[in-house]
């Protein structure tokens, strides 16, 4: 399950016991009343929540860019198969020894990653954000030059 689902519904549950109990009060917390437990539950469920659902928006943010897929690219991949295919948009950015800058034909300045055995993806990194272009097939390389 999603971390922001979970999130949302530890929310829920802390704001439904908090306000089914009575008063939440500092002496609440602090006294030994086995019917002080429900709110306190509702508090942390609600915290945890919280924490949750910033570290999904934080992870967000601060990890992978957003990788846009073409029309192109995706006309080019009907009848591949896709777990290859995922898997090398997965490493994109990695540093893998898999990915290098192109430098020659048309599509100098553009990078590419290998998908599979001869297969390359090709993508461009622009404003943060990755850009699939092609996906060539080992027979397919000249196409481009």
């Amino acid at each position: 399950m999603n971390k922001r689902v979970i999130g949302f519904v530890l929310i829920a549950l802390g704001i439904l016991l908090v306000a089914s109990a009575p008063l939440l009060t500092g002496y609440t917390i602090y006294s030994n009343n086995s019917s002080n437990f429900l709110p306190i539950m509702g508090l942390a469920f609600f915290i945890v929540g919280l924490v949750l659902l910033m570290e999904e928006d934080l992870e967000g943010k601060a990890g992978k860019p957003r990788v846009i897929r073409t029309r192109q690219f995706e006309r080019e991949i009907k009848r591949h198969p896709i777990e290859p295919i995922n898997n090398a948009i997965a490493r994109i950015g990695q540093g893998s020894k898999d990915e290098e800058r192109l430098k020659h034909g048309r599509l100098a300045g553009s990078f590419s990653i290998k998908a599979g055995k001869g297969e390359r993806i090709i993508y461009r990194k622009q404003n943060g954000e990755i850009f699939l272009e092609h996906y060539l097939s080992s027979h397919e390389y000249d196409r481009y030059q």
